[in-house]
């Protein structure tokens, strides 16, 4: 199965209600986004580097600033990332402002090639660029309804 990522939008009675209970968002419904296996390949794809990055906003799809801890001891932590719904909106401007003409320009200026990206498998070709592109236009229209309706946005990478 490996390591895969969920992004959800949740309200804020509910945010707190999962810190309360120390428990996960959902994973499946409308407001989530399932992204699989992609979520390292869709952070380089908005940043061009792997791993977060402070100075590009767009880092914070894949890797929010913020925490919940829902399980930690000396060797490990359990848990998920968040954005504020403030920063939702920031992120959200961002975001709004890939076009499909934007995404091939930053597409044909990645060097794909000189990284492995998770799970070690992952091709560079049409058929896995496809499903990655899908996910980011699904990701676009998750942030846009986050910043609709004041929602904060989650991400499990499990």
């Amino acid at each position: 199965m490996g390591i895969v990522a969920t992004i959800s939008r949740i309200k804020p009675d509910s945010f707190e209600q999962l810190k309360i209970n120390k428990a996960y968002p959902d994973s499946i419904g409308p407001e989530c986004i399932y992204i699989d296996k992609y979520w390292e390949v869709i952070s380089f794809i908005l940043t061009d580097r792997l791993g977060p990055c402070e100075d590009n906003i767009l880092s914070e799809v894949i890797y929010p600033k913020e925490r919940v801890v829902l399980f930690e001891d000396q060797y490990h932590s359990e848990g998920f990332g968040y954005s504020l719904p403030k920063r939702v909106m920031e992120i959200n401007k961002e975001l709004q402002l890939i076009t499909p003409a934007r995404l091939e320009e930053w597409l044909k200026e990645r060097d794909f090639r000189k990284y492995q990206f998770y799970p070690g498998h992952w091709i560079y070709g049409e058929e896995h660029m496809a499903i990655a592109i899908e996910h980011i236009f699904g990701i676009k229209v998750l942030f846009q309804s986050a910043e609709e309706n004041g929602e904060y946005v989650a991400i499990v990478i499990d």
